[in-house]
């Protein structure tokens, strides 16, 4: 209990004065976000190590495993923001999140530079971007969002998170409504105008993640992780929870047959289940995935994280670290005669440049450079 004392007033009543309320203690970490994200990042890494010419890789259904990564970081913001927010001023979470933003753009022209300097090598043959780019002119080679190899990641994560304060700003003053509102009306217009909105100078119509879509699932995410990550109880299933369950594992068997058996898929289904532009039914099967992943995950997590959390928790907790330091190991692959056109070669390789990955993320040097 707090202590309470009396102080004499003038007219010789006593008045009760109480101890100030201490700050709220900080919550502990929710490993299962740890364990989700650390199971994405990883795939990933092994996606973009493993293949000769990257492509789309680890399917669920008809979703990739870039939207699993993008909804994954949104939620995991906004459990850090409510948070963050129930013991420090909004200004500093803010003021981290622009500079975290204007920083992994800032790393993004290092990356790009580094990849023209490779220009002529195997990693990037001669004449690589003039063939790439073709008529593009030059600046909006050097800003654009959608850079080739693996550098178009990173900078849709540095534009979402330079929106972030103000969504969070919403929905700190209980503005969820109209965070969703503009989300998902941003993300209808460009899906009906088939990928019209675009930034200027920053998106090209080569946009494999267009921001105007994609956003919907980074700033979901936040508002997902705000809103419901008190009520996300490990333990015995409601039973309504338990039928949400169900229908989703069932509608996730759907898209994966749907998605492997319709060789030839009809013309609305490929219009609800485009890529670029995050087609209804494509986030119906993000959000059937979501729930299966998510019981999954509360279900599995202590057994996981007692016998393999050691070696997965880094690439979850220290998640843009391992993206950066797996980029020069991608070009490096790829400049090995012996390993490059050979598959299992190949994933081996994959394999082995994960674990150099993993003591490197335990370094202070790199995680004080590599986590602004």
């Amino acid at each position: 209990m707090l202590a309470e004392s009396a102080v004499m007033q003038p007219s010789g009543a006593a008045e009760p004065l109480r101890a100030p309320r201490a700050p709220a203690a900080p919550q502990p970490r929710d490993l299962r976000i740890d364990l989700l994200r650390a199971v994405c990042v990883l795939t990933m890494l092994f996606g973009h190590l493993s293949w000769h010419e990257l492509e789309v890789h680890t399917r669920f259904g008809y979703v990739t495993i870039a939207e699993c990564f993008i909804l994954i970081s949104g939620a995991t913001l906004g459990v850090v923001a409510k948070r963050r927010l129930e013991r420090r001023p909004a200004r500093l979470l803010y003021r981290h999140l622009l500079w975290r933003g204007l920083w992994l753009y800032g790393a993004n022209l290092v990356a790009v530079a580094g990849a023209h300097l490779l220009e002529g090598s195997r990693s990037f043959p001669g004449n690589y971007f003039e063939r790439y780019w073709g008529a593009t002119p030059q600046i909006e080679r050097w800003l654009s969002l959608d850079q080739p190899s693996v550098l178009n990641v990173l900078t849709r994560y540095a534009v979402f998170l330079l929106v972030a304060p103000l969504v969070i700003e919403l929905l700190r003053r209980g503005r969820l409504a109209w965070v969703a509102a503009a989300s998902i009306g941003l993300w209808g217009a460009n899906f009906l105008s088939r990928g019209a909105l675009r930034l200027p100078l920053l998106e090209t119509v080569r946009a494999p993640y267009p921001v105007a879509s994609w956003q919907l699932l980074f700033f979901g995410g936040i508002a997902a992780g705000w809103v419901l990550h008190r009520g996300l109880r490990s333990g015995a299933l409601a039973p309504r929870r338990r039928g949400l369950l169900l229908v989703s594992a069932l509608g996730l068997a759907a898209a994966a047959v749907a998605h492997h058996t319709v060789a030839s898929a009809p013309g609305w289904l490929a219009w609800t289940t485009d890529r670029a532009l995050l087609g209804p039914l494509r986030l119906v099967n993000v959000v059937a995935l979501a729930i299966v992943a998510w019981e999954l995950a509360s279900w599995a997590t202590p057994a996981v994280v007692r016998r393999f959390g050691r070696w997965l928790l880094p690439f979850g907790q220290l998640a843009l670290p391992a993206f950066l330091l797996h980029i020069p190991l991608v070009w490096a692959l790829l400049a090995i005669p012996a390993i490059d056109p050979h598959p299992e070669l190949r994933k081996l390789a994959a394999l082995v440049s994960i674990a150099v990955i993993w003591p490197l993320l335990r370094v202070p040097f790199v995680q004080r450079w590599l986590r602004p």
